[in-house]
């Protein structure tokens, strides 16, 4: 794949900032995305499409932005008679759509038009509140909070720790190889991260990228304390 030129991943990833401080001024996860989506019948967005958005890290196909439009234009009408679930309804109602610089509810090509750089942001979303680091004593106990969660996981499905991991990589697509590696490490009590690196897999508003995986793999049953790497 051709390198990205250096002004369209800053396109991207202030992009992904903008997205990032609208989904916390509206109390969202990436997982509010997809429950809609799934609710919808619709093309998307999927949580881990959101994910990788917000880091500047997606090259989507069109069909993304036909979900992200519908998603936006159902938020801007309030309107979700499929939606069923209370949790989600709450989550939705009152909430903003996403504006254009001249205060429209952006559609999918909108949307385009701002990640490529052809659109100017809306200033409301240019200047997000400082989000908090995580110290090393943080990282030590969230290291340490992962393992038990592992272990826990291991133990229920009647896994060796060998058989645990080859169990929980699929549900880690979401780091790179070197966090891979790391996780690994850490897992099998090694190691802690530390705070910057630990501030690095966080999300804001929502769990960390190991916790989701390990709450994936776990199929919800891993428990997870809510400030498992968690920021804002």
């Amino acid at each position: 794949m051709a390198e990205i030129p250096a002004e369209h991943r800053a396109h991207r990833e202030a992009l992904g900032k903008a997205i990032t401080v609208w989904m916390k001024r509206n109390g969202w996860s990436q997982q509010t995305f997809h429950d809609w989506a799934t609710a919808a019948a619709s093309v998307g967005p999927w949580n881990s499409q959101v994910s990788l958005w917000q880091r500047g890290k997606l090259d989507p196909k069109p069909m993304f932005w036909v979900g992200v439009g519908r998603f936006n234009a159902a938020i801007a009408s309030q309107e979700f008679p499929y939606v069923t679930s209370r949790n989600l309804r709450d989550r939705l109602t009152g909430a903003e759509p996403f504006l254009t610089a001249d205060g429209r509810p952006a559609t999918a090509s909108d949307f385009f038009s701002l990640f490529i750089g052809e659109a100017q942001l809306n200033d409301q979303y240019l200047a997000p509140e400082p989000e908090p680091v995580l110290t090393d004593d943080d990282a030590k106990g969230l290291s340490e909070m992962c393992r038990e969660a592992f272990r826990r996981i291991a133990t229920d499905q009647m896994l060796n720790p060998k058989e645990a991991w080859e169990g929980l990589k699929p549900f880690c697509s979401m780091l790179t190889a070197t966090e891979l590696d790391r996780f690994r490490e850490v897992l099998a009590g090694w190691s802690d991260w530390s705070g910057d690196e630990a501030t690095a897999l966080s999300v804001p508003g929502e769990l960390g990228r190991p916790a989701q995986a390990l709450n994936a793999w776990g199929g919800g049953t891993a428990t997870l304390s809510p400030i498992a790497m968690r920021r804002g």
